[in-house]
């Protein structure tokens, strides 16, 4: 199977769709790298200040924390010295200065024990961000607290006491407070070595994720770089495909309009041709005047040669009111297609020389600017009407049909069939009982109620109107057939005779008389051919 060749439309509506594609790929510019580049690079710069600051402020209450146990720490150390001086023998004012002394250290230890248990030991979420190790602090605060707290009552109790009088209690005193020293000393040592590793480990930590930051800023930065080298690449194949595709649909639709141009003179040559080589003559009327007229136009209203070149109507009407015999006819029905230019018109005209003209109004619309015309048609049918009246005068004394010769029928207005002749029943193949049984329209072939009106209507309104028309037979054969419809009045009653002529004899008649031979209605009755 071959491929279905793709039309000039069909491609220059994928051009178009391909255009509108790169147009729209042009549209989008690379708004977001322009933002997010520098955003990314002042992002690299202030990542690891950010990181760091971030991860020591989740260390601030280790680090408080740290500084008050090394406080502790440092007042445990001076009230030993203190307690032990007091061993030394001092006098009493010197031991008055230590128990002082002692008294400001207790009160420091107070201190620190309170703030002690104000520290918030539950970690935050910056400490799970940059603290991965579990702080120790909870483990010891419960010792150091609850030994300082004995450490305290024992050092306020030395405070009290008598030193000087060394006996056995104060000795007993003074060693259980130097063993509960010993005991706090210790818990203070190691939770202050334990707080500083993991304060170490978790600064550690901050670095790594500050680096961590950078690099993944870095590396974003990079491709955020590379998706503006990319769209700007990507813009300006969009922008040159784009003139491309231009320059092409151009030469497409200039190839179109040439071809189409080609085709619409062809079109154009062959209209006028037609219309030139019409049998009939055509006139078309716009408001603005005549449109058009072809040379038969010219030649059946026999027109001077001013109003050939000319072409004014008021001209025309003039000249055709003194060529036309029944003008006042023809000015009727001009007037009434003036008045209402979309209706049709029909009118049978007798002019100079006694010939017969029929006269149509078509009423039509050009689409190009919607402009409504009347285009007038006229044919000339003198022979046939004077074959239809030479037959009017010989139809009564005709004894046999001949197939050359009319057949004629007379209607009622509402088409209802009243009458025929022998040539009428012969044509049809019905008697006379059964064809006084039909209407027109049961044999006439594609017929329905409202054209049969209308036809009535238009030959009661011009007395005679002339039409081609199919008709059926008995047998169900078809035949076309010229008709001469005349409207009459017998006894003041409307009637319609109906002269049928089939189209197949009218045309040999017709060449006939044009070879100058004898009329087939004129020879004997006897050289008839019946038909069946």
């Amino acid at each position: 199977m071959f491929p279905r060749r793709i039309s000039d439309n069909e491609t220059i509506m994928m051009r178009n769709k391909e255009r509108m594609k790169a147009k729209i790929m042009a549209s989008k510019k690379p708004v977001l790298p322009f933002i997010l580049v520098p955003l990314l690079i002042i992002g690299c710069i202030f990542s690891g200040y950010w990181v760091e600051k971030s991860g020591l402020a989740s260390l601030t209450s280790e680090v408080s924390l740290l500084q008050t146990i090394t406080k502790a720490e440092v007042a445990c150390y001076n009230a030993e010295y203190l307690v032990t001086a007091s061993q030394r023998g001092l006098n009493a004012t010197a031991l008055a200065k230590v128990q002082a002394r002692a008294k400001v250290i207790q009160e420091i230890l107070n201190e620190t024990l309170v703030n002690l248990g104000s520290v918030n030991t539950q970690p935050g979420i910056s400490n799970y961000l940059f603290t991965p190790s579990k702080s120790p602090l909870p483990g010891f605060m419960a010792q150091i607290y609850e030994n300082g707290r004995a450490y305290i009552t024992a050092l306020e109790q030395f405070t009290q006491q008598d030193i000087t009088s060394q006996t056995p209690e104060v000795q007993t005193n003074v060693a259980a407070l130097l063993q509960q020293h010993q005991v706090l000393t210790k818990l203070l040592m190691q939770s202050r070595l334990a707080l500083k590793e993991h304060i170490q480990y978790s600064s550690m930590h901050i670095r790594w994720y500050s680096t961590l930051f950078s690099i993944l800023l870095v590396l974003i930065s990079i491709g955020g770089i590379g998706y503006l080298y990319h769209s700007f690449t990507k813009t300006l194949y969009s922008l040159e495909k784009e003139k491309a595709l231009e320059k092409e649909e151009v030469h497409l639709l200039k190839q179109k309009v040439l071809s189409q141009q080609t085709t619409l003179q062809h079109q154009l040559e062959i209209m006028e041709a037609c219309c030139e080589n019409s049998p009939d003559g055509l006139m078309v009327l716009s408001q603005d005047g005549i449109l058009y007229t072809n040379s038969r136009f010219d030649e059946l209203l026999e027109l001077p040669e001013t109003l050939k070149k000319a072409k004014q109507l008021q001209s025309l009407l003039e000249h055709l009111s003194a060529y036309i015999q029944n003008w006042g006819e023809f000015s009727n029905l001009f007037e009434r297609m003036k008045s209402f230019p979309e209706d049709k018109g029909y009118t049978l005209l007798e002019v100079q020389g006694g010939r017969y003209l029929e006269c149509y109004s078509i009423p039509a619309q050009l689409s190009s600017d919607e402009q409504k015309v009347q285009i007038w048609l006229f044919r000339d049918s003198t022979e046939f009407i004077s074959l239809c009246k030479s037959y009017q005068r010989r139809r009564r004394n005709t004894e046999v049909p001949s197939p050359t010769s009319f057949a004629s029928i007379f209607t009622s207005t509402n088409g209802k069939i009243l009458s025929a002749d022998i040539n009428g029943l012969q044509l049809f193949g019905y008697d006379e009982a059964e064809i006084t049984q039909l209407n027109l329209r049961d044999v006439l072939v594609d017929s329905n109620e409202l054209a049969l009106i209308k036809l009535y209507e238009e030959t009661i309104l011009n007395k005679t109107m002339l039409f081609e028309a199919t008709f059926s037979r008995k047998n169900g054969k078809i035949f076309s057939a010229r008709v001469a419809a005349n409207y009459i009045e017998v006894e003041n009653e409307p009637f319609i005779e109906l002269l049928i002529q089939v189209l197949e004899f009218f045309k040999k008649s017709q060449q006939k008389r044009e070879k100058g031979e004898e009329d087939p209605i004129k020879k004997t009755k006897n050289e008839h051919v019946v038909s069946s």
